[in-house]
């Protein structure tokens, strides 16, 4: 029992008071405890007219991001391609079956089984980079962006420019074979015999692709230049209707006949050397609607351009 020492007495406990609940419904009010709680809620108020906090910065300008799992690991700035629905593998450029397969880069990569975000287009920003600002960067080993290909590989592509130090600008460019000139040498038809591949140019009086011919070319793949005496590249040449049309890869890509034994097909995936004559430009010439002095601009145009 409580002692009050002010007075010297025992506290004797008085009886419970009620509940507020109890309370609420000695005033004639009836319901549950629930219907007690909700009369404590008062009414809206006004609007504030204070303006809230700002928010945090949105991404600079991302392109198409896709989220998928990692099937091996993936290190930071690295191209990807598909494997299987759900999940995605490093580019491998010496393998051909990857090339025109990837579909963007990731900045920070990932371990097997984790989520990777990837890129198609567009500001990436991610983790510091050697990356040389201004400079193109290509799918190297690995997958991992580097300035060229690397020795060896099957098949070169650009995939970004570097605006600074962790931050490009993905641009998935043309995944194009390095060493399709080669092809002109041990391929269907080789240094003597009749050759069924537009070559172009340098093709003897009796239509037979030179020796020297596949030489240069052989030189102009491995180099990724044209010299002064060989006609541009088809990647040259598709860049320049690119740049003057808009759109013309595309129109051409999807009016290339399926068939792999057509000579449009031919001529689309092995023309090394264009020129007005050659059946790649006269089917641009044909499916675009141009004239002779547009393809002859364009081959021109496509000297300048650095594959």
């Amino acid at each position: 029992m409580p002692f009050d020492t002010a007075t010297g007495t025992f506290l004797v406990p008085g009886p419970a008071g009620a509940s507020a609940y109890e309370a609420w419904r000695g005033l004639g009010n009836a319901g549950t405890v629930e219907d007690f709680l909700a009369t404590l809620v008062g009414a809206q108020g006004p609007a504030s007219t204070e303006p809230g906090p700002e928010g945090r910065p949105g991404r600079d300008g991302a392109g198409s991001v896709t989220t998928r799992i990692a099937s091996a690991p993936i290190p930071p700035w690295t191209a990807v391609v598909a494997d299987g629905v759900s999940n995605c593998l490093p580019a491998d450029p010496f393998n051909e079956a990857h090339r025109g397969r990837v579909f963007g880069i990731t900045a920070y990569g990932g371990g097997v089984g984790s989520s990777v975000e990837i890129q198609n287009t567009g500001d990436l920003t991610g983790p510091a980079n050697a990356f040389e600002a201004q400079s193109v960067q290509f799918i190297g080993q690995g997958g991992v962006l580097a300035p060229s290909a690397p020795v060896g590989a099957m098949w070169r592509q650009p995939v970004a420019t570097v605006v600074s130090n962790g931050h490009v600008v993905v641009q998935l460019g043309e995944a194009s074979l390095i060493y399709d000139a080669l092809d002109a040498m041990l391929g269907e038809g080789g240094f003597s015999a009749p050759c069924p591949l537009d070559r172009g140019a340098s093709l003897s009086e009796t239509g037979y692709v030179t020796s020297a011919a596949n030489a240069r070319a052989l030189i102009a793949a491995l180099a990724g230049t044209v010299p002064a005496d060989l006609p541009p590249r088809r990647g040259q040449f598709l860049r320049a209707l690119e740049a003057a049309l808009p759109g013309s890869i595309a129109t051409l890509f999807n009016a290339v006949p399926t068939d792999l034994a057509d000579p449009i097909n031919t001529a689309w995936s092995h023309t090394i050397g264009v020129v007005p004559a050659c059946r790649l430009a006269q089917f641009a010439k044909t499916t675009l609607g141009l004239t002779d002095a547009q393809i002859a601009a364009a081959i021109a145009a496509a000297r300048s351009i650095q594959e």
